[in-house]
């Protein structure tokens, strides 16, 4: 069975294919596809991205979709992006609040017709809103990936968050079928925090953690060629974000530096707004010892209910973990003391790419000045902590709750073309224009034949995997990691927790990896109407690997949405 990148690279078509290596030395200076060095284009104190808030209940901003010019590691990029900015505003709300967007596209026209295939990377330049994580409506003009803003358009968006709404860490980013990818690595994405102090259910709430800074990190994948700029999907391919030499950013930092003093603690929400990597974060000094103890508290905006304590936490695309940060005291004698927030090295085994990742230095940590006395909520890791016990943000889903029909992925990538019965299976003839590369869920491309269909008010149980493609030749089989995501309403599953025992945690994306075979539970409440399921490798997505999914009414039918006895708060 061939798993490894080698055999992905070998069967793309140039649309994913990684960079030619004779585009490194072309293009314009300073934006040549080589190695970058983070301590010599980083070191800059770190930035908060621009905070936007609500007033009587409504957070009312406009966001703009439009070229600008920016300088990245000595290259003037000519990139897509909201306001002018690597990273999008951070917006805060509440429970009860209504996002009231007017997104204007003033990108230029699509240059061209569009293809006969779908699923062909297209639409560069038209956009949409997708609130990722967000319990919200995924109808008319609010949370609606299938809603198109064309270029030289304006469009309203409007997204009521519940009353009881979890508080938690979210984030914003395009969502149109076919440019989803080239928009996101772009810079093309935002925090969305929901957040109530006063609500004693809420993580907020906890003192040890509102006394601590809150610090939003958004982790991005920022893509450019050799010409500054991103106009094809040349460096999607395995490999491709490695070879290009790029470096990672923080709210569209390389390296910022964060300051803390000893015995600090922070609230870092973690957010992976990348593409086509694992982040495995840890913070240690330079050599590697000393690392710091990540407790953490939410897994995808939602709270565990409980602490966690790691040395390194998995950040996979789509991912957010919520961590409190302890500074150590300094070294006897010492002004101050450098750690490095890491991105550790990955095994292949572990990797998204099934490719072994280099350790490579996200930001830097400077201890200093006087020593603080902050404590952290829980004095042990684990469940069983009393003042983070009454935040836990879902009810889990008994036996009994399993009352809707059992749904099964697959994701499968490999040649194939469609049979009598609309399914797709294996091919090799390459004169046949129906026999290529194709990304799918449960043997049929995007669109498929019709929605997935759940009933409002059911819950059901999941099982989610990696399979060939059916009739694959073993020595042609492409088996990879896709990190599976649903819009609207989570899922729960089991994971092992720090000391290995396994744990109930509550998510919206989860990496499958090849031999895996997830077992997840759902629930479908508050809201009727269409939303999609796909692989958060965004250009996995665009190119294929998405199902559309259809909430109705008890008996079928199509209506407003009404409330479901199995609320979250």
């Amino acid at each position: 069975m061939m798993t490894g990148s080698g055999a992905f690279a070998a069967s793309q078509p140039s649309a994913v294919l990684a960079p030619k290596p004779e585009l490194a030395g072309t293009g314009k200076p300073g934006c040549e596809l080589v190695p970058l060095n983070a301590e010599q284009w980083g070191g800059k104190p770190f930035r908060a991205a621009p905070v936007l808030r609500p007033q009587g209940g409504t957070l009312t901003t406009d966001l703009t979709v439009d070229y600008h010019d920016t300088v990245i590691a000595g290259c003037q990029t000519h990139l897509r992006g909201y306001d002018g900015a690597l990273v999008g505003k951070t917006l805060r709300v509440r429970p009860g609040d209504t996002l009231s967007i007017t997104l204007r596209n003033r990108l230029l026209p699509e240059p061209g017709p569009q293809p006969s295939d779908i699923n062909t990377p297209h639409n560069f330049n038209t956009t949409n809103f997708h609130s990722h994580g967000l319990h919200v409506s995924p109808s008319g003009n609010a949370d609606n990936v299938l809603r198109l803003m064309p270029p030289q358009s304006t469009s309203l968006v409007e997204i009521h968050i519940p009353q009881d709404h979890p508080t938690g860490t979210f984030w914003y980013h395009s969502h149109v079928h076919g440019s989803t990818a080239l928009q996101v690595s772009s810079g093309m994405a935002g925090a969305i925090i929901v957040e109530n102090p006063d609500d004693p259910r809420s993580l907020d709430s906890v003192p040890e953690i509102r006394a601590a800074k809150d610090q939003v990190l958004l982790l991005q994948q920022i893509s450019y060629d050799a010409n500054g700029e991103i106009e094809n999907y040349d460096q999607f391919g395995p490999g491709g974000w490695a070879q290009s030499g790029r470096l990672p950013t923080i709210n569209g930092q390389i390296m910022p530096v964060f300051e803390l003093r000893p015995g600090e603690v922070q609230r870092w929400r973690l957010i992976h707004g990348g593409i086509r990597e694992t982040f495995q974060i840890g913070i240690t000094r330079q050599d590697g010892s000393d690392p710091w103890t990540l407790n953490e508290i939410a897994l995808d905006g939602l709270s565990l209910g409980y602490m966690n304590s790691w040395k390194e936490v998995e950040l996979q695309p789509g991912y957010r973990s919520d961590v409190l940060v302890k500074a150590p005291p300094l070294p006897k004698g010492a002004k101050e003391a450098v750690y490095y927030v890491y991105d550790q090295p990955t095994s292949a085994e572990k990797s998204l790419l099934l490719t072994a990742e280099a350790r490579q230095p996200l930001a830097k940590v400077v201890v200093r000045g006087a020593a603080m006395a902050m404590a952290l909520p829980c004095a042990t890791s684990g469940p069983g902590c009393a003042a983070l016990a009454r935040t836990k943000a879902m009810t889990d889903i008994t036996d009994a709750d399993l009352t809707g029909p059992a749904q099964e992925v697959s994701f499968m990538i490999g040649q194939a073309a469609r049979q009598a019965d609309g399914r797709y299976a294996y091919c090799s003839d390459d004169k046949d224009p129906d026999c290529t590369l194709r990304f799918m869920v449960n043997a049929q491309p995007f669109p498929s034949d019709g929605p997935r269909q759940l009933t409002l008010g059911t819950a059901s149980e999941w099982t989610v995997q990696t399979l060939p493609v059916p009739g694959t030749p073993e020595d042609q089989k492409i088996i990879v990691a896709h990190p599976f995501h649903i819009h609207v309403n989570p899922f729960q599953m089991t994971r092992p927790g720090p000391q290995g025992v396994m744990e109930t945690v509550w998510r919206d994306t989860q990496l499958v990896r090849p031999g895996d075979r997830l077992t997840l539970r759902s629930r479908y409440e508050d809201y009727i109407g269409t939303y999609v399921l796909h692989c958060h490798i965004l250009d996995h997505e665009d190119q294929g690997m998405m199902e559309l999914v259809e909430v109705v009414e008890p008996g079928g039918t199509h209506g407003a949405a009404t409330p479901s006895p199995h609320k979250h708060h």
